[in-house]
This record gives structure tokens, sequence and C-alpha cells, in this order.
């Protein structure tokens, strides 16, 4: 009797598996490219296993190994780029080495929690298998990168590959329909962004990110710096601009960023004295002694020379003398709106100024207009809340800039003093100081500077600091001796 030759088929060459069970190993695929299913039976055959490389490089874009089926050979389903999804069979028992190598598109794998082989001190984190010759090989070169593998089920496992520069994420979540866990595994291609300093130094170390995925550029920036210059954000190009700053990117190849800076600016420490100072050399800024102003402005000196060029004051006052020794000061305070004079075009240069209006010269040079005074209590009773400077008093006596001609009375009309005007200056510039700051100003403090004055001894004791500070400062000087 002659046996027939077994039909051919045409997707699948097999072979004898040796069981002498007759069941067979898949040797080939000579199907279509595109979505593969691999069957439990050809011929009457039952499918034990895919032999090596049976399925390497076929085009396949997805894939389902069917229940039954016990092995996966070395490279079995190697090279497939394009495939995105497979589902293993509960069966499974043994995956070669680079089974799935190179499947770059691959995001979701139904995995039976059979397939999972976990063992102690694996040499690379992985949840789809725990050794490399007995791993499902999803990703090719063995990342040493210390973690440990958890139980199934209980954590997100990555999984870096050094040569593919690539991250595999495999998070599992449980198909009780199915009975199996669901695992999905996303392949991250890396590129490095390098971080330029654009002139400066000590710029971060260059960090391996994904590649097409949104990276958010890092705001602290460690040691790097730029003599003179603050750091404002980072651009793609190493001339840019505040307007080209980004915060972040979507790499599609290596990358470089660059710092983009700003010339420093100076900040005060102390909230009351959060103003911008102006320093111009245009018609209108006045400042101590003929064309120079200094101060010191957050523990910095500042110096300026200036043209002056008097304003026509003539024509704001009638009654002031453009030649006079108080034009600058005069003019300076009318630009900035701090006097006004009065009705008809009247300054009254050589009037002697009242206590309230020189609380109300402190309030509108000094204080925010927006601050809060309904709460201050005046302990004056010659000071009435109808009182037309009520608000400067106020703002003086809070600031401890005043303290009262006695301890129940203001004085509003009676006229100030030189110890007095200066003391009010004196207590606020003390009051914005830090302890340190004042401690180091009265250390330095030349307390023979009022004897060069006949009446420098006159000077009250609660002012002859204040005196002493402002001689020796040269903001103000004797008159006639």
């Amino acid at each position: 009797m002659v046996r027939e030759p077994e039909p051919v088929d045409p997707n699948w060459d097999y072979v004898d598996a040796g069981r002498g069970d007759g069941s067979i190993e898949i040797t080939n695929y000579k199907g279509g490219v595109g979505a593969v299913t691999v069957p439990a039976e050809i011929n009457g055959h039952k499918v034990v296993g895919l032999g090596n490389g049976a399925l390497y490089q076929k085009g396949i874009t997805s894939l389902v190994i069917s229940e039954g089926i016990e092995y996966l050979g070395d490279d079995a389903v190697m090279f497939n780029n394009e495939m995105t999804s497979m589902t293993l069979p509960s069966t499974l028992n043994t995956v070669g080495d680079n089974c799935f190598a190179l499947a770059y598109a691959l995001t979701n794998v139904d995995l039976p929690e059979a397939c999972v082989n976990f063992v102690d001190d694996p040499d690379y984190d992985c949840a789809l298998g725990g050794s490399k010759n007995n791993g499902l090989g999803i990703f090719y070169g063995l990342g040493d990168n210390g973690n440990s593998v958890t139980e199934p089920g209980t954590a997100t496992v990555t999984c870096y590959t050094e040569e593919a520069k690539a991250v595999l994420e495999a998070g599992n979540a449980k198909n009780t329909e199915l009975g199996m866990d669901t695992y999905n595994i996303k392949y991250v291609q890396l590129v490095t962004v390098t971080f330029d300093a654009n002139g400066g130094e000590n710029a971060p170390a260059a960090v391996e990110v994904a590649l097409n995925e949104a990276y958010v550029l890092p705001t602290e920036i460690g040691e790097m710096a730029k003599d003179g210059y603050q750091f404002i954000g980072w651009a793609l190009s190493e001339d840019a601009t505040a307007e080209d700053v980004v915060t972040e990117i979507t790499p599609t190849e290596a990358t470089t960023v660059y710092a983009v800076w700003a010339e420093e600016t100076v900040v005060c420490e102390h909230p009351e004295d959060q103003r911008t100072l102006v320093v111009d050399e245009e018609p209108g800024y006045y400042f101590h002694g003929v064309g120079h102003y200094v101060c010191d402005v957050c523990g910095e000196t500042v110096e300026e020379n200036v043209d002056i060029a008097p304003l026509p004051l003539t024509d704001a006052y009638n009654d002031v003398n453009p030649d006079g020794w108080y034009v600058p000061g005069v003019a300076m305070m009318t630009d900035l709106g701090i006097m006004s004079g009065k009705e008809d075009g009247i300054f009254e240069p050589d009037n002697t100024m009242i206590r309230s209006e020189m609380a109300q010269v402190m309030y509108k040079m000094l204080a925010d207009p927006e601050e809060d005074l309904s709460d201050v209590e005046l302990p004056f009773t010659d000071v009435s809340e109808d009182h037309w400077a009520i608000n400067a008093i106020k703002w003086c006596y809070k600031h401890g800039i005043v303290s009262g001609d006695t301890k129940s009375t203001f004085a509003p009309d009676k006229p100030i003093l030189r110890e007095e005007f200066v003391s009010m200056l004196y207590r606020y510039m003390v009051s914005v100081l830090t302890e340190e700051e004042y401690q180091e100003m009265v250390a330095s403090i030349d307390t023979t500077v009022l004897d060069q004055f006949p009446d420098g001894a006159a000077i009250d004791e609660y002012a002859v600091e204040a005196m002493q500070v402002f001689v020796q400062a040269g903001i103000i000087t004797g008159s006639d001796g």
C-alpha cells in the first residue's frame, strides 16, 4: 500500500516535533504581510512550537499565537518592526533568545501570567522573562541598570537597552475575562539633549530623552552662571532673545539648547523701598551737589554726574528767582509731584515749613499710596480726622518718623526746626536698615563732625546722631558758619 504524500500548506512550512505523537514545529511562514495568526493545528497535526527564525522579518503588523503552542525558538519573530501588538497563549512556557528583538513598534502584549518568569537577582529589569536565555527578548542588548524585579501585577517595570538606546516600560492590568494579564510595552528611542551655557559657565550635563516626545526643559540650572547676567530660559539658537525662550521641546534628533541671558537688575531687599531709581541727563533732574548724585541703593553705591539745566520755574511760580540757590530743589520736588505750591502761582520759597507740611512731603516722597491707614490711631489731641494732612501724619506716626511735639500733641502748624527735619528723614532711613546695617553706620559716625559749627552743642540730644550722619554725608551744611 502506497501512502499518499501529505498536502502542502500554502502558508506554513513545518517539521515533525520529534515527540512521537505527530505534533509539529513550524519552520517558516509563507503568507502575506499584515495580521498573522499562528494556528493550533495544520493538516491534523497539533502545532507545539515555532522554530528558530520561523517568522523572521515577515512584515507582520499584529500577531496572535494560538492556545496549545508551547515554545518559541531563537529569533522566531525578530525584525518585524511594524508589529504593534501580539497575543501569547497560556500554554507558552519557553521563549528563545531575541525572539521579539527589533520589534520597534510593539506597544501591547496580551501575556498570560504563566509566561512571566521572575528570578532572583536578574541581570536586567524585565517583567517579561527572567534570564537572558529564557526571556521574551523584546529588547536586545542587556542594560545592567541595577533595578530589581517585583512580583507580577504590582509595579511598572522599566528596561533600558544600552545598545538600542531605548526604554521599555511594562505595566500590567488583570484581564479577568480571559484570565490573563495585559502588559503595555512602550518602546522609546532616546536622543541626547545638550545644554550650552552660551557665554556662561558650568552648563548642566547632557541628558537622554525620548525621541518625538515632549521634554520639559529644566529651570533649576545648578552652578551655571554668566557674570553680570541672569538666566531667563532656554532657546534653540545661540543668538536668541527673551522672545525666543521655550519651556519644552519635542526632539526629532540630537538637540542643543542655548541659555538665554539678560543683564542683571538690582532689586531692593527692603519692602518699603520697592521703587525704580532713574538717573537721567535730561533737564528736570536735580541732585544734591552741583551736577553730582550719590546715594546708597540696597548696599550698592550709585554715583552719576549730570548736566543741570534749570527748568523755567518762572512759568510755574511767579515768586521763584531763577538764580536762587534753592532752584534745583524746587524743580526736583515740583517735577516729582511732591510739592505744587499754593494758589495763584505762589511757592513762597522763603517761608518757614510747618510740621504738617513736612509730614506731607515725607508721605508723598516715600509712602505707598495704597497702604491702608484706617487702623492707625493717633494720640494727638490737636489733629482731627478732617485735617488736610491726616493721612501723611498717620503714615509718619505708623512708621516711627514722628512722635509728636509732646506725648499728646503734634503741633501741626508749628514751624519745623532743622534738627526736627533731619530727624524725620533719619528715622525713615533707619527703619529700612537691618540691625547689622544700622550698627555699621553708627560705628562709622565721626562724633566730632558737629564741632565745626558754633551752635553744634545746642542741638537737642535726640537729634545729634541724625545731624552727625547727614553732615558727615554732605547732605546738609551749616548756614553763615
